[in-house]
């Protein structure tokens, strides 16, 4: 039942195109339907595992084992330690919608709270939510040009998952060639779109022989042939129905202008879903691909929010419209 209300709220964000009111109506059933389900829905997965860690906390990453630990000299109770870590979780979400227009905040929260990056992290993956939102505001702060901040969450996010390091450095590459290649003070001439998914699929392609080497010399071992050992979906199935809203949502963006923010998030999110097509033609890579998707969706929110303060409703009704079908969000709401 659950699932079936978290699939219906992405649906009636068809309201919002009408006028204020459906906007108006929009925002009231998303928060209606999201206080229902955070009363009903269980705990799932890695939750458990949270709630007994607390008791030894320093087993994780210091910033998170550090925010355990405080949080248990206050509460006594395992469980609502783990609800407030939630909730801080939260509210850094919800900070994400002051990226946008003081107008749309109302409109950028119903986004942020039925997406498929906030549902999994906040029933499921503590750590590496904060590490993930960390850094989509480290992206943020490149664009805005604040590499002191920058750096900052740079080094916090490796504070609550260390995979963040990888993600960080990936997004920090790209973010140069793109300034290189089409800002103000490039050596070029802005280069075309054709050029940059051509640069794309160079550096997915070198990036995914490269992780095989590392994979032939035994490192993220620990993750080779995990699909079958603990019968997960392949990877393959996960990603087709993603790169085809990725790709639909795209298409209403060819040609048009948009903000550097904008077009600096289009060319991340199309690095990290092609990189992971790449890694879906081989079973090895699996896991490994499953959690480089996770971040992806904090890319795909970050597109929602930026073509939603843009006025570019069709991609981000198709970006909303995909999420209806996230089955892992759904598993984690239904327990």
């Amino acid at each position: 039942m659950i699932p079936f209300f978290f699939a219906i709220q992405h649906f009636l964000i068809v309201l919002a195109f009408f006028n204020k009111f459906g906007r108006a109506i929009f925002v009231f059933l998303s928060l209606s339907i999201f206080t229902y389900i955070y009363i009903v829905k269980p705990d799932a997965y890695d939750i458990f595992v949270y709630v007994d860690s607390v008791s030894y906390p320093f087993i994780f990453e210091p910033v998170f084992g550090f925010l355990l630990w405080s949080l248990s000299l206050v509460f006594e109770e395992n469980r609502v330690v783990i609800f407030f870590v939630q909730a801080i979780l939260a509210l850094l979400f919800v900070f994400l919608c002051l990226k946008v227009n003081k107008n749309n905040f109302w409109m950028a929260l119903a986004l942020v709270l039925f997406s498929v990056s906030f549902t999994l992290s906040v029933n499921n993956i503590l750590r590496q939510g904060f590490s993930s939102v960390l850094l989509i505001l480290f992206v943020f702060s490149l664009i805005e040009r604040k590499g002191w901040l920058a750096t900052f969450l740079f080094f916090l996010a490796a504070g609550f998952h260390l995979s963040s390091i990888a993600f960080g450095a990936v997004s920090l590459v790209i973010f140069l060639s793109y300034i290189f290649f089409r800002g103000r003070r490039a050596l070029f001439r802005p280069v075309s779109p054709g050029f940059v998914l051509v640069l794309i699929l160079i550096i997915a392609g070198a990036s995914f022989s490269f992780l095989g080497i590392l994979l032939n010399l035994g490192f993220y071992s620990v993750y080779d042939g995990m699909v079958f050992s603990q019968n997960r979906v392949p990877l393959y199935l996960k990603v087709a129905p993603i790169f085809l809203i990725f790709a639909i949502s795209e298409f209403f963006l060819v040609r048009k202008a948009v903000s550097e923010r904008l077009e600096l998030i289009r060319v991340l999110r199309a690095f990290f879903i092609i990189f992971t097509c790449f890694l879906a033609l081989d079973w090895r890579f699996d896991e490994i691909g499953s959690r480089i998707l996770f971040f992806y969706f904090y890319l795909e929110l970050a597109f929602q929010l930026l073509c939603l303060n843009e006025r570019r409703f069709k991609p981000m009704l198709i970006s909303s419209l995909g999420a209806a079908f996230a089955l892992n969000a759904w598993n984690v709401l239904g327990g």
